[in-house]
């Protein structure tokens, strides 16, 4: 989903929500394995296991990925590495049709090489000996209880997350950071659907966090009242509306709105329309750490867009377009801060020669997106699209009508995928990004790139298939921040193992 709406999906999504959901385990027990090596020595190794018998079901997956990477200044020759082990579980119990207990954890240890040798007057990052490691959990308990042949659905919920973040100067020496952070979240939500054309969502949320990093500690909180009701007063139209309430411990209470239509015609044609508001409070990290500032104000947002989607010739051609408009004020962003800004007393950039906090009093952006499927044929899918994105910051100063760091204007992409018969698919995809800039100034510009990558997947048996691809097909030189690496010629080959 583009652009901000905090009514369902909370607070924090300002700007824009991917919602991944993980295929539920199925009766019997399933197993299934995946090993890959490639560039710059990376390995990485999975396994799981997944299952359910009568009211219980489970799944566990454990992960090792290991790199020896490139160098993290775009300037630098020494390799900055990383590696990370985790494993995430899944459990539910149904004790009665309807009612049970869902369990789901994730932990993840990793550790990264940085560079992080900086010249504030450059601003040119180059390599050092710099590591980083972090711990991470994340915990989510659940309870659900379903009435009236599931027309009045209820879950009440506890998430939370914990990380452990350390970074060192070099091997066996000081810390130069640490960073403890934790949100925990309790929640309830009520989806009561009294006629098949009505449906009502509704629920309540209180999230606590703290923050840590050896000189300051800070703790908040935010309690979120919200509701939603759908309707589909015909079969081919849907419309959404809702509103939202965030009342946070410091920033105060602050109320969204959201409302989108579909009209899905039997000609093939799909219009689409959505408006949506976003409120996100700045972070604690963002207030309080070494690059904080304690006078940013909580970021908003709206926006709207308008779209249509045609199929054609039994729905092997598909095309769409849509428009989007979007206004922020007080975005949040990461800024640089100049030498003469260093020295100038009352400046935010006092003290900080690596760059802080700050907010944008206005930002604009608007434009228009193009999409188009074809499938000619049942074993060739061919997809593309272009956006168009005009961004502006419209706040009183020196950076007034100047294009919005690090977005580029064009952007498209080209995907190719086809199965043989005899059980072989290969696809390639092509990437182009246009011009853009790389601070708020417009002085620093990075070039746009194209990126071509190929990959294939043969099946030996209906358990076991061979897969590769090869990334970054021309190694076309390209920076996406500026003085920072990235991959160039890459390719990686490995095995999947699926057992029912």
């Amino acid at each position: 989903m583009r652009g901000p709406n905090s009514v369902p999906w909370g607070s924090q999504a300002i700007g824009g929500v991917v919602n991944i959901i993980t295929a539920a385990p199925t009766e019997g027990m399933q197993a299934r394995a995946n090993a890959e090596y490639g560039y710059a020595d990376s390995m990485f190794a999975s396994a799981g296991v997944s299952g359910k018998s009568g009211p219980v079901s489970g799944s566990l997956t454990g992960g090792y990925l290991k790199t020896d990477g490139i160098s993290s200044a775009a300037s630098g020759t020494e390799r900055d590495g990383y590696r990370q082990y985790g494993a995430t579980g899944r459990l539910g119990v149904e004790f009665a049709p309807g009612i049970g207990l869902d369990l789901r954890g994730y932990f993840a240890d990793s550790k990264v090489e940085i560079d992080d040798g900086f010249n504030p007057e450059t601003f040119v990052v180059a390599d050092s000996l710099a590591y980083g490691t972090t711990q991470e959990l994340y915990g989510y308990a659940g309870l659900h209880a379903n009435f009236a042949d599931g027309r009045f659905n209820n879950r009440v919920a506890f998430t939370i997350a914990d990380i452990n973040r350390d970074n060192f100067s070099q091997p066996g020496g000081d810390v130069s950071f640490i960073g403890r952070g934790r949100s925990e979240r309790y929640e309830y939500q009520g989806d009561f659907r009294p006629l098949d054309e009505v449906r009502v969502v509704a629920g309540v949320e209180r999230e606590n966090s703290r923050f840590n990093d050896g000189f300051t500690f800070a703790d908040t909180g935010i309690t979120s009242v919200y509701g939603q009701l759908i309707v589909k007063p015909l079969d081919i139209l849907t419309i959404t509306g809702g509103v939202r309430n965030d009342d946070h411990e410091d920033f105060g209470s602050h109320t969204t709105f959201g409302a989108n239509a579909a009209l899905a015609l039997r000609t093939g044609t799909t219009i689409r329309a959505s408006y949506g508001e976003g409120f996100k409070a700045p972070t604690l990290y963002q207030l309080f750490s070494a690059y904080g500032n304690r006078d940013l104000d909580p970021e908003t947002a709206r926006n709207f867009d308008i779209g249509i989607e045609q199929a054609f010739l039994g729905d092997r051609v598909r095309a769409g377009v849509t428009y989007f408009n979007r206004r922020t004020r007080n975005q949040i962003d990461f800024r640089n801060c100049s030498p003469t800004e260093q020295a100038t007393a009352g400046s935010i950039c006092v003290d900080r020669p690596f760059g802080v906090y700050d907010n944008v009093a206005r930002a604009e952006a608007d434009g228009v997106e193009f999409t188009l499927a074809l499938r000619p044929v049942d074993a060739l899918t061919l997809t593309a699209n272009y956006s168009y994105i005009h961004t502006e910051n419209r706040a009183i100063g020196a950076n007034f009508g100047n294009d919005l760091a690090r977005r580029p204007k064009q952007t498209a992409s080209v995907n190719a995928d086809y199965r043989f018969v005899f059980g072989l698919s290969v696809g390639g995809t092509v990437t182009m990004v246009g011009d853009s800039f790389d601070d708020a100034g417009n002085t620093v510009r990075l070039d746009g790139y194209a990126l071509a990558g190929i990959r294939a997947e043969m099946p030996i048996n209906d358990r076991i298939a061979l897969y590769g691809r090869v990334d970054n097909l021309t190694d076309a030189r390209y920076e996406t921040v500026a003085g920072y690496g990235n991959y160039g010629r890459a390719a990686y080959g490995g095995v999947r193992l699926r057992l029912k």
